[in-house]
């Protein structure tokens, strides 16, 4: 219901309320003014009553009734007015009320709730902003901010956070916390020296549609070429931008090269050339393909080339000097693709963690500008009211910093940006450090974040500051005099004056005096609030939390003292989640496109199969009909797509050797097969296979051929079929092998070739074990048929002659082969 409704209908009735009650008091006056007592006759048609009987006759009742009705008004309506007028004009005092807040006060401001930043402890309730607004802390070095705000937040606050943790940490601490209650986790480390940080590529935040490209890539540069306002700086920073549009773009529009910040610097190389000569050869090969280049793309290349000899050397100096950190190999592979995107912290629950070493900071600066730069700058595009998906909020925890320079993104938006759900939690070292930075701008950023804290001061300028914040409260201060007569035998006279007098709520001396474990908010329409730091280490709210994912944790009894504490979260890392590993020489390896070429069995058995590069392969989804159930035919397609993309490599030694055998085969005779088997006369003993006057049908020969030559354990289980044991005693022979070794099984079955004459056995040769189809091929002229039954064995194997036989297969065959001779 409106407000002004419900006083209207206040009003009403009081009026309603005061009118029974007027009527009432005037009939008791006007008996007390008869000297007549009204009780209990007095009611309220009294005063009526008499008005009636005594106002037309009766001149003094008249008056007397009259009096009696103005005075039960003035008690019922002005009286009332006058006391409540009172209580709410108090006078000022001279010199102010400062005071601390009440807790009916703090509750009054809202900061009571059960979300929101938590800012604090009071009286052993947590104080929380909810809402959208922002908070600033400002404290010395080593007064606790991190074990105060940072991770007390990091362990309690539900939606998306983004951290600036300069020393990882935040992450070590809180990030397996984070996962476990449903957050997606991310470390994203570029200057990492062990190699392990997730990736994010600046150039994923740019749109592929055309229309928004172009101003998109500006926006990136402009992070490291700002407008500053010297017209000189601005001048070669205008022009390094415009030559950063244009080789961006040519990457965008090449499809074998990485569109990366490290490629941009690569390509201003010159790639073994003046950068002049590099950038006019890209234009002109361009020009004569089917992709020239984009319009926007030549004109910011040649106005780059059009620039004066006198000016060129400046604007590449001025152009590489941002981007020389891409040099390093860690941070281009960092950079090189994206595991998170900014613009997914409004619609899912994640925790980005920017880790960077202190010692890096001074080389992290540009990037870090840019990753902040950009994550306002994408999450700007829609409100939260326009699109539902956008259901949570992201709060950006930017401590020092002033540390990574100006983000001129947070300066400028820092007025409208919680409309978009982004929350600041800023935290500095003081305010003077703040203007240091921020300049002119330093004012409007304090005055938007609705809530200050600060700690115990060391310096005395803070001091000073923070006295005057907490303001002056007016006390009575008593002075006594005492005056002497000068004249003989008359004495002096005692005087004691009051005054008001003005006192700081807190003095500097006082504030830098305070204890460490105190805090002081200073909160837009509500008195400062002093409270305490709610530190996690010894609340036992956040210790259960990381007790719920450290077994150690959980084992120690009450709260774990500083030294195990840091064993566990940067020793044992029991409270932080496995971070993947930058395979920097994969990275080096794409883009100088080195191929490895794989001569043994050994160095293919050490290869990882996901680092396997094959640049130009793209998953064709257009054979799918649909894609979320690609039917069994669809999936063979992609298979066979994908390894026509591979290059493979024959052997062509082994080959060889595989032709050779079966050409002098057919050169022999019109039917191989001739050549494999022996009929018992003198003159084809060469041949080493003996039949004993068995007729064979030209169908029952074929089967003799090893079905798939190219395969060698195809081949074997054919050969099982075509030996033939002579003598029982044979059968010992049989060497338990391995069935699954080609070579094993061939030297075994050596062992049962049956030999029909003693002078065949020269005929063994000795081949080499090392080659399976060298052996085969000996094999196929050892073999002897010596019974009528046996011709069954010359039957080829099925599998064999249909295509290459599993190692299962080769197991049955091998049993039942062994399984005869047993019998035999």
């Amino acid at each position: 219901m409106n407000k002004k409704i419900l006083i209207l209908l206040l009003a009403i009735f009081l009026a309603v309320v005061g009118f029974f009650i007027t009527k009432y008091l005037a009939g008791v006056l006007y008996y007390l003014a008869n000297k007549t007592n009204p009780f209990p006759e007095v009611n309220l048609t009294t005063w009526g009553y008499y008005w009636d009987l005594y106002a037309h006759n009766v001149p003094a009742q008249k008056k007397k009734l009259q009096g009696a009705l103005i005075a039960a008004l003035f008690i019922t309506f002005v009286l009332p007015a006058l006391v409540i007028a009172s209580l709410f004009n108090k006078k000022q005092s001279l010199h102010g009320d400062a005071r601390f807040a009440t807790t009916k006060e703090i509750q009054k401001s809202g900061l009571m709730g059960n979300k929101g930043i938590l800012v604090g402890k009071y009286h052993n309730k947590y104080l929380m902003l909810g809402g959208q607004q922002f908070v600033l802390l400002a404290a010395p070095t080593r007064s606790g901010k991190g074990v105060a705000i940072v991770i007390p937040n990091l362990l309690n606050y539900s939606d998306s956070v983004v951290v600036l943790d300069l020393k990882l940490e935040n992450f070590l601490l809180t990030s397996k916390f984070r996962a476990k209650n449903g957050q997606k986790v991310y470390l994203f480390s570029p200057f990492s020296e062990d190699l392990k940080s997730h990736k994010w590529n600046p150039f994923d935040t740019v749109s592929h549609d055309e229309n928004f490209r172009v101003g998109e890539i500006l926006a990136i540069g402009r992070s490291f070429y700002p407008v500053t306002g010297d017209a000189k700086t601005d001048f070669w920073n205008d022009n390094a931008n415009n030559l950063f549009l244009g080789l961006a773009l040519y990457l965008f529009e090449t499809e074998d090269l990485p569109v990366t910040m490290g490629e941009v610097l690569r390509q201003s190389s010159g790639k073994g050339k003046p950068i002049q000569d590099h950038i006019r050869s890209i234009i002109d090969e361009r020009a004569q393909s089917d992709k020239p280049l984009s319009d926007t793309c030549l004109d910011a290349l040649n106005r780059f080339l059009s620039s004066p000899d006198n000016t060129l050397g400046n604007i590449i100096s001025t152009f590489t000097s941002p981007l020389t950190i891409f040099a390093n190999p860690i941070v281009d592979a960092a950079t090189s693709s994206s595991d998170f995107k900014l613009e997914d912290v409004r619609r899912q629950r994640m925790s980005i963690y920017f880790g960077v070493q202190p010692n890096r900071l001074g080389d992290a600066k540009n990037l870090i500008n840019l990753f902040y730069s950009l994550l306002i700058d994408v999450n700007l595009k829609t409100l939260p009211q326009q699109d539902s998906s956008l259901k949570y909020q992201c709060l950006v925890v930017n401590d020092e910093a002033t540390a990574v320079g100006k983000v001129a993104k947070i300066a400028d938006a820092n007025s409208f940006i919680a409309g978009y759900n982004i929350r600041l939690l800023t935290i500095i070292q003081s305010i003077g450090q703040l203007e240091d930075v921020y300049k002119t701008q330093t004012r409007g950023l304090v005055t938007n974040h609705a809530l200050q804290i600060v700690y115990p001061p060391r310096e005395q300028r803070d001091a000073n500051e923070y006295s005057e914040m907490l303001g002056y409260f007016t006390f009575k201060a008593k002075s006594k005099g005492q005056s002497r007569s000068m004249a003989w035998g008359q004495g002096g006279s005692n005087s004691e004056n009051e005054s008001d007098q003005r006192r700081a709520l807190m003095l500097p001396q006082e504030l830098k005096e305070l204890s460490q474990d105190k805090e002081i908010i200073f909160m837009e329409n509500t008195k400062p609030i002093m409270c305490e730091k709610a530190k996690y280490f010894n609340d036992s709210a956040f210790v259960d939390r990381l007790k719920s994912v450290s077994p150690s944790m959980k084992a120690i009894k009450g709260f774990p003292t500083h030294k195990q504490l840091e064993k566990i979260a940067f020793e044992d890392l029991e409270l932080s989640i496995p971070i993947p590993d930058l395979d920097v020489k994969l990275h080096k390896a794409k883009i100088e496109k080195r191929i490895t070429e794989i001569t043994t069995v050994e160095q293919a058995e050490q290869i990882d199969i996901s680092s396997l590069v094959i640049p130009e392969f793209k998953l064709d989804k257009t054979v799918f009909e649909d894609p979320e159930n690609p039917q069994p035919e669809e999936c063979l397609q992609v298979v066979d797509q994908f390894f026509g993309a591979v290059e493979w490599e024959e052997d062509t030694e082994a080959q060889n050797i595989v032709d050779d055998f079966f050409s002098q085969v057919e050169a022999s005779a019109e039917n191989p097969i001739e050549n494999l088997i022996a009929v018992d006369e003198p003159e084809q003993t060469e041949n080493l296979i003996a039949v004993d006057d068995i007729e064979f049908s030209h169908d029952e020969m074929e089967n003799l051929v090893a079905a798939d030559e190219s395969d060698p354990l195809a081949m074997i289980a054919e050969m099982e079929n075509l030996i033939a044991v002579d003598e029982p005693e044979q059968a010992e022979n049989l060497v338990a092998a391995d069935e699954s070794d080609p070579l094993a099984m061939i030297a075994e079955m050596e062992n049962l070739v049956a030999v029909d004459e003693p002078e065949q056995a020269e005929n063994l040769v000795a081949a080499d074990e090392s080659d399976p189809l060298a052996m085969i091929a000996e094999m196929e002229n050892l073999v002897a048929v010596d019974e009528p039954e046996q011709v069954e064995n010359l039957v080829a194997v099925d599998e064999g002659q249909n295509g290459s036989i599993e190692n299962s297969d080769i197991d049955d065959v091998y049993q039942a082969f062994s399984d005869q001779v047993n019998s035999k």
